[in-house]
C-alpha cells in the first residue's frame, strides 16, 4: 500500500497541489484522473 499525505508543491509563489492526500491498495488498478493542468504528472514525480 502507498499512502500519500498533506502533498504541497509550489513553482515559485505558484501553487500547483494542495494538502493532496491519497491510499493506493495493493493488487488493485488505481487511474489518476482529471483535466490538463491538473496535477497529475506532478503528483506522481514526487
Amino acid at each position: 500500500m502507498i499512502e500519500l499525505r498533506n502533498i504541497s508543491k509550489s513553482f515559485k509563489k505558484h501553487k500547483v497541489l494542495e494538502d493532496i492526500s491519497i491510499d493506493i491498495k495493493n493488487n488493485c488498478c488505481t487511474a489518476l484522473i482529471g483535466k490538463n493542468g491538473a496535477g497529475k504528472s506532478t503528483l506522481i514525480d514526487i
